[in-house]
């Protein structure tokens, strides 16, 4: 059965103190391991992705990084405004809300809280803070799991013990021939050779107060770019044909000082990214003739929180202060010349006032200083928050929230291709407001959640060529730029029913708006619709889930049908819906061992996972034993 505590689930993110989700005046969305391990995620970003409110952006199947661009999630249609916590800790590298660097197996919860979160976060919670949430130890034992499917293989162990939890996961990809979308005048598409990854991720309890928490991932990557497209289709075997050798590591690591007893907690975090590769120019099978270095760089941030909190009145009031300094570093490391540091400060208040028994308010605001560093120039920001939380009984709830929000660009952003120096001095942050509304309730059995909200952000960041805006530029070079303004009005419901002890279903619909601005004309930016539908039957040794996930009325493709750029000669096309019908099948001969069957695209769509027109896999399956010794 499905534990109902589960329905009204313990949140620490929204306020950085625990509340039960009716006591929490935001929208939030909880991912339980009860929810990961019968829905079949397989990835952080594959439970994401099928989440109310969320728009996945991934340039390949599962999530895949493309390359050097980063697979991400996207809060209420707002690319490049979410952050990504561990434990509280921030992960986000070069503005990328990421989650590659965390095996699903080392995850307890992840707790979604949508809405402006820059008063405790800082920037980058422009649309809201994704937390992953990890195991901390326990029952001592050693888990083994292998996995194989059509499409991939996977091997991994983990050892948990009373104060540390470790797990290593090897992944292999199989060569795909086809992962994007063919364009009559667009000279290549995509395929995919074969890739592995290996990660890792360990987490320590130091002493009673004080946890370490380090992931590791090293992703090796094969992109083929074949030319040669004729009448809309492939040319096999090409004329002409690149390959891209991508190799990235990446490492996040945190430090954490937790003393309940006087609360207060210290928070070092360290983050890291190192991409590198090469290109190779095919002109026959076999044969290459150019053989050329990718830009290889490396980028780094350091992030050091410390929070106090204040309770008065008897536990009824409570006041959280805290200074948070965070620096960054990059540079390309073919060019001494081309690096950039930055370093921002910033002191935050929240204060939670009980009027009564049923009212109750949070007021909140931070001061954050970005240091000028020669290209970036000086600000200061003022971010506040207001949220109020009314109880009609025990089981119903309603709130609103109101917050501004702030995103300095990503510290690489002013690199254009070529260029000796710095040339995108004018692109500035994006910044804005978001407005919430909502309802909870929550019975034994039931669960509904109801949010209005609304979107009104300056400066939105967006891509272009880079001759675009530069007089000469690369023509097939993106680049940032300040896109214009972002709106964003819609309204999300989720129901979740506990039917007996073998079955529960959820239901979930978001309606929204996004659209963007900038010629003056408002234009749809990201999906309208979304709609999940889950059912799951369970028993003592069997579990069958049924999963549903439609994303509708999407928005402009980036290439149009014939594959020449949207931004030259207008968009002529939307990107097709995607729908996703997956299924999970697990079987336990005992408390000990547990064969998985998780099937994704029954349909077999050639589902659309970006607006460049890439696909996510075609039906694909995997088995997956695991065992604890």
């Amino acid at each position: 059965m499905m534990p109902v505590y589960m329905l009204n689930p313990i949140v620490i993110t929204a306020e950085r103190q625990e509340k039960t989700d009716l006591e929490t005046p935001s929208t939030t969305e909880i991912i339980t391991e009860k929810d990961i391990k019968e829905k079949g995620y397989t990835s952080v970003f594959d439970a994401l992705e099928h989440t109310v409110g969320i728009t996945a952006f991934s340039y390949g199947p599962g999530g895949k990084d493309g390359g050097g661009h980063v697979s991400r999630v996207m809060i209420r249609g707002m690319d490049k405004g979410t952050l990504v916590l561990v434990n509280g800790a921030p992960i986000n590298v070069n503005n990328y809300a990421s989650t590659s660097g965390i095996p699903i197996e080392a995850v307890e919860k992840i707790e979604v809280i949508k809405g402006a979160s820059s008063t405790l976060y800082g920037a980058e919670a422009l649309a809201g803070v994704v937390n992953i949430i990890t195991k901390r130890g326990g029952e001592s034992h050693v888990t083994a799991k292998v996995g194989y499917g059509n499409y991939d293989k996977m091997f991994g162990v983990g050892a948990e013990g009373e104060k540390f939890n470790f797990w290593v996961q090897r992944d292999y990809s199989d060569a795909i021939d086809q992962t994007s979308r063919i364009f009559p005048k667009k000279a290549t598409y995509q395929a995919e050779n074969k890739g592995y990854r290996t990660s890792w991720y360990t987490s320590a309890n130091l002493t009673d107060k004080l946890t370490l928490d380090w992931s590791h991932v090293d992703n090796h990557q094969n992109i083929w770019y074949m030319y040669k497209c004729k009448g809309g289709k492939a040319v096999i075997p090409p004329a002409k044909s690149s390959l891209s050798d991508y190799h990235s590591r990446k490492d996040n690591v945190n430090l954490i000082y937790n003393n309940k007893e006087h609360r207060f907690r210290s928070m070092l975090a360290y983050n890291s990214l190192h991409m590198d590769g090469n290109k190779r120019i095919y002109t026959k099978p076999g044969i290459y003739e150019t053989d050329r270095i990718n830009v290889p760089y490396h980028v780094q941030s350091v992030t050091f929180d410390n929070q106090k909190e204040w309770i008065f009145r008897g536990g009824e009031d409570s006041l959280i202060g805290g200074l948070t300094y965070n620096g960054e570093h990059y540079k390309r490391l073919n060019d001494t010349n081309k690096r950039v540091y930055r370093d921002s400060y910033s002191a935050y208040l929240s204060w939670n006032h009980e009027y009564n028994e049923r009212l109750s308010s949070t007021m909140g605001f931070r001061m954050q200083e970005f240091m000028s560093n020669g290209w970036d120039r000086h600000y200061d920001v003022f971010l506040p928050q207001l949220q109020f939380l009314y109880k009609l009984n025990d089981n119903w709830s309603l709130y609103s929230n109101m917050g501004k929000a702030f995103d300095m660009p990503a510290i690489n952003s002013k690199y254009y291709s070529d260029s000796k120096k710095l040339k995108n001095a004018s692109l500035k942050p994006q910044k804005g407001w978001t407005y919430e509304v909502g309802a909870k309730h929550v019975t034994g059995r039931n669960s509904f959640k109801a949010a209005l909200f609304h979107m009104d952000i300056k400066d939105k960041f967006t891509w272009v060529k880079e001759d675009m805006v530069i007089p000469g530029g690369d023509p097939n070079t993106s680049v940032q730029i300040n896109g214009g303004d972002f709106r964003n009005t819609g309204l999300e419901l989720e129901y979740t029913r506990i039917v007996n002890d073998n079955w529960w279903f959820n239901a979930g619909i978001t309606f929204q708006n996004p659209e963007i601005n900038d010629s003056g004309k408002w234009v749809r930016d990201s999906a309208k619709l979304q709609y999940n539908l889950g059912i799951q039957y369970e028993q003592e040794k069997w579990s069958v889930g049924v999963d549903l996930f439609v994303t509708a009325d999407r928005e402009y493709g980036y290439y149009t049908n014939n594959g020449e750029y949207a931004s030259r000669k207008g968009a002529d096309h939307k990107i097709r819906d995607r729908i996703m019908l997956n299924s999970t099948i697990e079987y336990r001969p005992n408390r000990n061992q547990a064969v998985t069957l998780n099937m994704y695209n029954i349909l077999d769509r050639e589902n659309c996972t970006n607006k460049y027109e890439n696909w996510d896999l075609p039906f694909s399956w995997r088995i997956a034993y695991q065992y604890k010794f």
